[in-house]
């Protein structure tokens, strides 16, 4: 609104389209095709989420499109074409600052893990924290996954309680994170968890 009505981009007026991909890769594709296709659209803001950005920073780059996504944090998002481009922070520095910060200002030498294994997200925030975890003086006591579909983590909770972490680090997000909270109070793990920006 304030571009339009500054005069718009060389004298053109910004007309701005959007759809819902529900969160999922296929019905990203799909509002895509509809917004090259249908909409003639000249630049893309989003996708949103990591999964359905990758996705569709794929068919941006064949389309030559310019496409900027304001949240997907996955490294290989941008690395699909010349054009693909991101606001924000990727997972590695994510998982990374995490794991310096829980060894930095909380003094955690052991920690578990438990990750979405189904998720780009997840899996990417995971590996970038084992792995400065190692280099910071934090030793990975347990590691669990999971699936996307799963809302019962007691089974992965109860073996990384047995293995006496002094943090839990669980990112997903907050839809299943509320589930892995709760759950581990359950099971007896009360430790400080520690997530990514979902």
């Amino acid at each position: 609104e304030e571009i339009n009505a500054a005069g718009g981009i060389n004298g053109k007026q910004i007309q701005y389209i959007a759809y819902d991909e529900k969160g999922d890769s296929e019905e990203a594709i799909n509002a895509y095709n509809r917004l090259v296709n249908e909409d003639k659209v000249v630049a893309l803001v989003g996708d949103v989420t990591s999964t359905p950005s990758i996705a569709v920073a794929q068919r941006a780059k064949e389309d030559n499109l310019p496409m900027i996504t304001p949240t997907g944090t996955a490294a290989p998002i941008t690395l699909k074409g010349p054009n693909v481009f991101r606001v924000c922070f990727i997972d590695p520095d994510q998982g990374n600052m995490m794991a310096s910060y829980a060894a930095e200002k909380m003094g955690v030498t052991r920690a578990a893990v438990i990750t979405n294994a189904a998720d780009d997200y997840s899996v990417g925030l995971s590996d970038a924290f084992k792995s400065t975890a190692g280099e910071v003086g934090i030793e990975i006591v347990a590691s669990e996954t999971y699936n996307s579909e799963d809302v019962d983590f007691k089974t992965q909770l109860t073996k990384i309680s047995q293995a006496q972490p002094e943090i839990l680090y669980a990112p997903d997000y907050y839809g299943v994170n509320i589930l892995v909270v709760q759950q581990a109070k359950q099971v007896g793990l009360n430790v400080p968890v520690l997530g990514g920006d979902g």
